[in-house]
């Protein structure tokens, strides 16, 4: 059945929008053109052969020493055909990834997220602003180039009420 779906997916668009397919235990694994995302979910939701309605995740990979720095995979299940799909998506480090926000209104939270947390621009975001980190944070933490420590610590003065920045040993004060 996983071979089917695979080949009506790929019968259904252009050839140059699709870079590889696989299926690995039970999945459908598609490598796509990141300009061609946003069109290729909405097909999938939308399309009554497919129906694959549900964005389970949003996660990325930082690739660093790749000329394509960053992976980012969508996950998606189609209760009808009680099957998986993962997409993925290979991009360099200064390039943007068009939202899909407007095609799943949960992907909002995951790429606000993934914003907050590598510093991955996504186009037409209705709320890309940080999530996790506190807005004054300038630095992306889970890139693969960001220091154990930061380059700045966090910490509560009690005698002024408020909290301060103190720039750590790593930064040598660059950063401050």
């Amino acid at each position: 059945m996983l071979p089917d779906i695979l080949t009506l997916l790929e019968s259904s668009f252009a050839r140059h929008w699709i870079t590889n397919k696989e299926i690995q235990e039970e999945t459908i694994i598609i490598t796509l053109k990141k300009d061609y995302i946003a069109r290729f979910l909405s097909f999938i939701k939308e399309e009554k052969r497919f129906l694959f309605n549900q964005l389970t995740d949003i996660y990325t990979v930082d690739l660093q020493k790749t000329k394509k720095r960053f992976q980012i995979s969508y996950n998606l299940l189609s209760i009808n055909l009680k099957t998986r799909i993962k997409i993925n998506i290979y991009f360099g480090e200064n390039e943007s990834i068009p939202s899909i926000s407007e095609v799943f209104p949960n992907a909002c939270w995951y790429e606000r997220e993934i914003w907050d947390m590598f510093g991955i621009v996504f186009a037409h975001n209705p709320n890309l602003c940080r999530l996790i980190n506190d807005s004054g944070f300038v630095w992306f933490p889970l890139r693969k180039d960001f220091p154990l420590k930061g380059f700045v610590s966090l910490k509560y003065s009690p005698k002024e009420e408020v909290f301060l920045y103190q720039t750590t040993k790593e930064d040598g004060g660059k950063h401050g």
